[in-house]
């Protein structure tokens, strides 16, 4: 959902949600974050019932909830002081299920249990110790992995580019099930589907160990891992990044984009001048990744 804020000026509070969906919840400006007090009062949805915060001629200036001690998923056996707002359960809020994208601006979804649906911080949001440099060092390991099993395990190198094979550990996993499908890695969109490999009922963010398993169909070799489709986001970068990586081949733009053959107005783009180079050379090979999301 977002990543978690530094403490603020109150102690050690982490408030963890986009200011817009704290102002829908503190009728504020969206700036308050939760008092450094133990939120004792809750509805019976689990919701906080804040105090009322009221400026000098009894206005209402906000809102505002306490702080509850959460064990976070990113490291099991300590606590963090949560806003109680941000640290909410429910699996359900006021515009449907809490774990898809459209709760992102749902007052009634929090983190859910242990944080999961968050980002953590470690010193700071991208510390070494913060849950995205995890997960992206969890995304290079898995792609390099891969790699080890038709480059130096005996198998043919063809299949780096066919097989279904993949590998997880704690970290892609979480990802997968809690993270992607929310909001992402650059806002990226990663939704699990069907032809992932199946995941556990339980999931342990801070494990290392790597289990291998195979995707089914669209899936095919390195070019579909995680690693790839999201530092090559477009489809058309993707079919350049493959042509130089696998073909040394480097796609370069005409000096002259009106040279003689083509047609400024032509419909189909293959003839039209400027555009022609690029849909003919990238373009048939940017469409085989069509089953993979953009941004995804």
């Amino acid at each position: 959902m977002a990543v978690v804020l530094a403490p603020g000026k109150q102690g050690a509070l982490y408030s963890v949600l986009g200011a817009s969906r704290r102002k829908m919840w503190r009728k504020g400006s969206g700036s308050e974050i939760c008092g450094n007090w133990k939120q004792e009062e809750f509805n019976s949805d689990g919701s906080s019932i804040p105090k009322i915060i009221e400026n000098d001629n009894g206005g209402l200036l906000y809102l505002q909830d306490g702080y509850v001690e959460v064990e976070p998923y990113w490291a099991p056996g300590t606590t963090v002081k949560v806003c109680a707002f941000d640290a909410q359960t429910a699996e359900v809020g006021l515009k449907g299920p809490c774990n898809i994208l459209r709760s992102k601006t749902d007052p009634k979804c929090g983190c859910g249990p242990n944080l999961r649906a968050c980002y953590s911080a470690g010193t700071s949001p991208f510390s070494n110790d913060g849950v995205v440099p995890t997960i992206l060092r969890s995304l290079r390991e898995q792609l390099l992995l891969v790699v080890d099993d038709y480059t130096s395990g005996g198998e043919a190198y063809s299949q780096l580019l066919t097989t279904k094979r993949t590998y997880w550990n704690g970290a892609i996993a979480h990802w997968k099930k809690y993270l992607a499908q929310m909001t992402n890695l650059n806002k990226t969109y990663n939704a699990l589907d069907s032809s992932e490999a199946a995941l556990p009922e339980e999931i342990v963010f801070t494990d290392t160990n790597w289990q291998k398993s195979e995707r089914a169909d669209p899936h095919a070799g390195v070019v579909t891992l995680p690693a790839f489709t999201l530092r090559f986001q477009t489809n058309r970068g993707r079919a350049n990044r493959f042509r130089v990586a696998f073909t040394s081949q480097y796609f370069v733009p005409p000096a002259d984009p009106n040279d003689i053959g083509c047609d400024p107005l032509a419909e189909d783009l293959t003839q039209r001048c400027v555009c022609r180079k690029c849909h003919q050379v990238l373009e048939p090979l940017a469409a085989y990744f069509g089953g993979v999301s953009e941004a995804g």
